[in-house]
């Protein structure tokens, strides 16, 4: 039996209250509609998945945090 794929990936800023993703490429923006893309697999089985890149910098050590494990 054959089995059929579809898959869509994009990077961009998510706008939930617009229901839409932005992708800022070298050589366009792109606008995608999040609601069209989410009805493409409307009453299907899916796979979900969803990330984004953070700065981690809140996670690191600093001289302040140092001083008041000190103190504890």
């Amino acid at each position: 039996m054959a089995k059929y794929d579809s898959k869509f990936g994009v990077t961009g800023v998510l706008e939930l209250d617009m229901m839409r993703i932005t992708e800022e490429t070298k050589d366009a923006i792109k606008v995608y509609d999040l609601r069209k893309i989410l009805g493409k697999y409307d009453g299907n089985n899916v796979k979900f998945s969803i990330s984004f890149d953070s700065d981690d910098s809140e996670f690191l050590v600093t001289d302040e945090d140092s001083v008041e494990s000190d103190n504890e």
